[in-house]
């Protein structure tokens, strides 16, 4: 017979309509608070690297693109991929010939992680998150605060002394299959 606590319901966001209806109900239930501000500018590092490691990782790019960083808004991306008849938005982006706002949005973007690409071949994942911090991530997180600022200085700094620091495909994997709460010093 199966118990209350064999069962887990994993949410990608959190719903408070299910956690109202476990109390309407009496089910015991345990949810942690997960506040999206509060590994938004984290996850956004996170996705800078995934793109740097796979630049055809299209949810990281479109999470780059939306970004205080690139200023894209959704209406952009849309007219990117309606430009185009590839089948990754990567290809289309690449391929984009219209408006020339933003055709220089892309620009921006693609020298951007050309050079940060370069980078990660000899230099340290920790070294890597310090330049893209100091050349336009630093601006994105004043918007959000000093909490910001801390969490994302302790997440860097929490990448300095760990064994994947020169690879950043070796960090993406260790960041995918850890504790997320491990990399907070």
């Amino acid at each position: 017979m199966l118990e209350y606590n064999d069962i887990a319901i994993l949410m990608y966001k959190r719903d408070d309509k299910i956690i109202k209806e476990l109390q309407e109900r009496q089910i015991p239930f345990s949810a942690s608070r997960f506040d999206k501000d509060e590994v938004y500018e984290i996850e956004l590092m996170v996705d800078f690297l995934r793109l740097i490691n796979n630049m055809k990782d299209d949810i990281a790019l479109s999470s780059i693109m939306l970004s205080p960083l690139y200023s894209f808004v959704p209406e952009e991306l849309l007219q990117i991929r309606k430009n185009s008849n590839k089948k990754m938005f990567w290809e289309s982006l690449i391929e984009y010939k219209g408006n020339q706002t933003i055709e220089m949005k892309i620009e921006t973007l693609l020298a951007d992680l050309d050079r940060y690409r370069r980078m990660s071949f000899y230099t340290s994942v920790y070294e890597l998150m310090l330049t893209i911090l100091a050349e336009g991530f630093d601006a994105c997180l004043l918007q959000k605060g000093e909490e910001a600022i801390a969490r994302v200085n302790n997440f860097i700094n929490s990448v300095k002394q760990r064994e994947f620091i020169k690879s950043v495909a070796m960090f993406l994997d260790y960041y995918d299959n850890s504790d997320k709460e491990t990399f907070e010093a």
